[in-house]
């Protein structure tokens, strides 16, 4: 090889000085070359498909290490918020399927499990920020005060005798204030944003201005059937405050429109569209109410569904913690005129606090003909001074729950939150997706015990039998729990964690079939018996030789009619269940209260099609999950009294049987933790991916996250997996009408037809600077990558550039559709979000190449680990984008909210 300096231009053979014969080869090189891209992607494409079915398994097993899959159940417990290494080895999946997939990819356990802990902590990190504590700190740091006393209005408040110095039943008790705190969560119904939560201050209320509607003003057409909502006249609810900038666009249509449409507060500066409150509405006598106020609206017929309960219940939580009213002596006043339901217990022994103390006062009104719980009363240092309203303080005690319809006259309300409108839940996020957060948070464990503790059932589930072992039996009997002698007679030694007693697994068939006062009942389960029967089998199979079938310690199987319980036997119940199973329905809904260590069995008539929200909810409860649909179409039939399907009793079956050893072990993985609480709610610090507008820095990584953040549909991929190739190579010949910098003779190792095209001169460099790189940041995908892409695009761009009459010219138009082709085709139509150019200049031109060069490494098998790994931060990074994708606060770049 000899080396010798070149000119500063040297003069080449032009493309018109070639002999036109050798035209032919050349045009057969270049569609050679361009078939082979053609093949390539086309690879690409097919490896893509074939992975993402061979890595079912895999996003299982992930799931059950606690990483980050997105098909099953979570964690263990609050602290982990996933199911411990060992039990992940067999857990998870969605119907029987994924025992036999699992097996085939046992091979990336090793590798799954080793990143688990890096993963699990950020999967965990990011679930908080969205769906745990540290999102509802993050609303509740939103708040800013709307509605401000004035000047005017404080020093009248001061002043002796002003107009603010009434008694308690007299014209008000000082000015008001309004404080909300408003975003839009895109994990939330779009359709009843923004989501807001609001509280006041010496807020008014005259009942006088209020009249029965069939459905909210401001959100006609929908569910509108009886008259029990309320159409609110302006006057209705009154502040002494100045709004300035009031909107009503600044709240929902779900209630909040039509209630802050009808508040009259006092507007600066004399504007003829405010009133002044104080003149308007301040004389009028009024009696106060000095405990914290819950005003809660609820959805006609949704009162009495679980699942939209406990959307209430859940926003009523968040208010507490937000306003720090858990432990507050509180009351409910509900601005609904729905008819009694089976679920109003809930309202006044957890919502309003009464807990164990009220509940044998509502016991008996329930168990009195014709009574309701909203009729116990609740004697506490609050009765005595908290009300002069009828029903509020008095000897027998104060009223826990009331509706608006009940108040005698005008009311002043000291201190109280307008809990935001059921459909705002997170409860409705991932609805036909995998969810983003698979595991359990402290949120939903904070739910949970909330609502356990207040009937007496404590977070471990073993207060059932605390509470003695009479009434253990009792409530189990209820429910058809033909071992209910069992339970009592083992009461001693009862599992902390919750379930069936001793190393009995109690497994339970949710009954679904028309009742006497429901004549017409979806989704009915025709074989009830059947089903009962073969599950009651799997412990004779468990006798002989298969020990490891789970049913060592022996299994309990019941028909569940939760129609016939109380709510509080419904929760007791569910605190004794180590597997549940039932057809989609409200009743599912229970999910979201089991023990950690359970697992849920989801029934669908349908091959598809089903609303994934009892998936995560067993998900957020930290419970395991399967599901068996109906792939059999002659199995389901329309009947008079509602569908009916026949369920494959043989693969409800084998789904059980793969859950047993998994329940069995996790639930002794409890017995291990009883005495510990739950770990505290760990603040993990936020890792950034994004790079700023260079980014240059040699960790892997964060490139790699960085970039599949922005390019995760597989669309898009395929998309650059075509034209960042090409992209690169247009560069290449632009570079290539530059002047060699040297020249070495090639011939020697090199054939002819390629060496007289590996000129030294602007492209090489452009190769060889990005080889560098990719070396340095992978060794083996650098130089695999230099090798069969980098040296054959350099070839082939002096090639061209030598053999086609004004190559730039040809070059240019490839250039600007490649860029077509990825920013329309790929981020605006297929991966809906802007190019990562635009957040990142350096990665975006430097690393596409490479990070398509990984996409088929990945493919292939190359660095599972680094895959998984890189695999769940996108998944995290892209959900944090999507969250300050749109501003959190109405009016507010979501770049300023921190």
């Amino acid at each position: 090889m000899r080396m010798r300096p070149a000119p500063l231009l040297r003069s080449r053979a032009g493309p018109h000085s070639k002999n036109a014969a050798a035209w032919p080869e050349e045009i057969l090189l270049v569609l050679v070359v361009m078939g082979g891209l053609l093949i390539l992607a086309l690879s690409f494409h097919s490896f893509h498909t074939k992975a993402a079915e061979r890595s079912e398994a895999m996003q299982q097993l992930r799931a059950d290490a606690g990483i980050g899959g997105r098909r099953s159940g979570g964690g263990a417990d609050a602290g982990a918020g996933a199911a411990s290494l060992g039990a992940a080895k067999d857990g998870g999946g969605l119907d029987e399927g994924s025992a036999a997939a699992a097996t085939d990819n046992a091979d990336v356990l090793s590798d799954v499990a080793a990143v688990a802990e890096d993963a699990q902590a950020q999967l965990q990190q990011y679930c908080e920020q969205h769906f745990g504590m540290e999102w509802v700190r993050r609303w509740g740091a939103m708040a800013r005060q709307v509605c401000s006393a004035t000047q005017q209005l404080q020093a009248a408040e001061d002043t002796p005798g002003g107009k603010h110095s009434g008694s308690r039943s007299g014209a008000g008790s000082g000015a008001s204030t309004v404080t909300c705190r408003s975003m839009n969560d895109t994990h939330m119904p779009a359709a009843g944003s923004p989501h807001v939560l609001c509280d006041a201050t010496n807020l008014r209320l005259d009942p006088s201005k209020l009249r029965r509607a069939r459905c909210p003003r401001h959100r006609p057409g929908y569910m509108c059937t009886s008259p029990t909502y309320h159409a609110y006249e302006r006057g209705a609810w009154a502040a002494d405050c100045s709004w300035p900038g009031f909107s009503l666009a600044a709240f929902s249509k779900d209630h909040q429109q039509d209630i802050f449409d009808a508040l009259v507060f006092n507007q600066p500066g004399g504007d003829d569209a405010g009133v002044d409150a104080g003149s308007d509405v301040g004389q009028l006598t009024a009696s106060v109410e000095a405990l914290p106020t819950l005003l809660v609206t609820r959805e006609v017929r949704e009162h009495a569904n679980v699942y939209h309960t406990l959307t209430d219940l859940l926003n009523v939580y968040i208010s507490l913690s937000v306003m720090g009213w858990e432990h507050t002596a509180r009351q409910v006043l509900l601005l609904d005129m729905h008819p009694p339901g089976p679920l109003d217990m809930l309202w006044p022994v957890a919502a309003a606090g009464g807990g164990t103390r009220v509940l044998p006062a509502v016991r008996q009104a329930v168990q009195r003909p014709g009574g309701h719980p909203w009729e116990a009363r609740l004697q506490d240092d609050a009765a005595s001074g908290g009300s002069d309203l009828d029903g509020g303080g008095g000897p027998g005690g104060r009223l826990l729950v009331r509706r608006v319809s009940d108040l005698k006259g005008p009311v002043v309300l000291a201190h109280a939150v307008f809990v935001p409108p059921g459909y705002t839940s997170l409860l409705f996020a991932h609805l036909y997706e995998d969810s983003s957060c698979p595991l359990r948070t402290t949120l939903f464990a904070g739910f949970r015990s909330f609502l356990l503790s207040a009937f007496g059932l404590g977070d471990d589930g073993a207060s059932l039998q605390q509470r003695g072992t009479g009434a253990a039996a009792a409530v189990l009997a209820a429910a058809g729990q033909a071992a209910a002698d069992a339970a009592a007679g083992s009461a001693a030694g009862a599992d902390m964690g919750g379930g069936g007693s001793g190393n009995v697994l109690t497994i339970r068939l949710i009954s679904r079939r028309p009742s006497a006062g429901k004549a017409h009942m979806a989704r009915q389960i025709g074989n009830e018996e059947e089903l009962v029967q073969a599950l009651r089998d799997l412990e004779q199979e468990g006798e002989g030789e298969q020990p490891g079938s789970g049913s060592a310690g022996g299994i309990s199987v019941t028909l569940l009619d939760f129609a016939q319980l109380t709510v509080e036997q419904q929760l007791a119940v569910v605190q004794q269940t180590d597997i549940l199973i039932g057809m989609h329905g409200a009743a599912l809904a229970h999910a979201l209260l089991m023990p950690p260590h359970a697992a849920l069995v989801e029934l669908w008539p349908q091959a598809d099609g089903i609303w994934r929200c009892y998936q995560n909810f067993a998900q957020w409860s930290g419970a395991l999950y399967r599901r068996v649909e109906n792939r059999d179409p002659s199995r389901h039939r329309a009947t008079p009294t509602g569908d009916v399907t026949e369920v494959d009793a043989a693969r409800l079956a084998a789904a059980v049987r793969e859950l047993l050893p998994l329940v069995r072990q996790r639930r002794a993985m409890r017995q291990q933790q009883q005495q510990e609480k739950h770990a505290p709610d760990v603040q993990f610090p936020l890792r950034q991916f994004r790079m700023g507008f260079l980014g240059f820095n040699f960790n892997l990584k964060d490139q790699l996250v960085f970039y599949g953040s922005y390019h995760n549909n597989p669309v898009n991929q395929l998309i650059h997996f075509v034209f960042v190739p090409a992209l690169w190579w247009t560069v290449a010949v632009w570079l290539a009408y530059t002047p060699e910098a040297f020249h070495v003779d090639m011939s020697e190792h090199v054939p002819a037809c390629c060496g007289q095209y590996l000129l030294f001169n602007g492209s090489f460099f452009l190769a060889a600077l990005y080889s560098l790189y990719y070396v340095l940041l992978e060794p083996v995908a650098g130089l695999t990558w230099a090798g069969l892409v980098a040296l054959p695009l350099w070839g082939l761009a002096n090639w061209f550039r030598l053999a086609v009459p004004a190559a730039w010219a040809w070059a240019l138009g490839l250039h600007v559709f490649s860029w077509f082709a990825q920013v329309v085709f790929g981020h605006q139509m297929a991966e809906h979000r802007r190019p990562a150019l635009l957040d990142s200049f350096f990665q975006s031109l430097v690393l596409a190449p490479l990070f398509v060069w990984f996409e088929l490494l990945f493919l292939l098998g190359y660095r599972r680990r680094l895959h998984a790994e890189v695999q769940v931060l996108v998944l995290a990074a892209i959900e944090e984008w999507k969250k300050h994708h749109q501003p959190l606060l109405a009016g507010t770049d979501a770049s300023t909210v921190k």
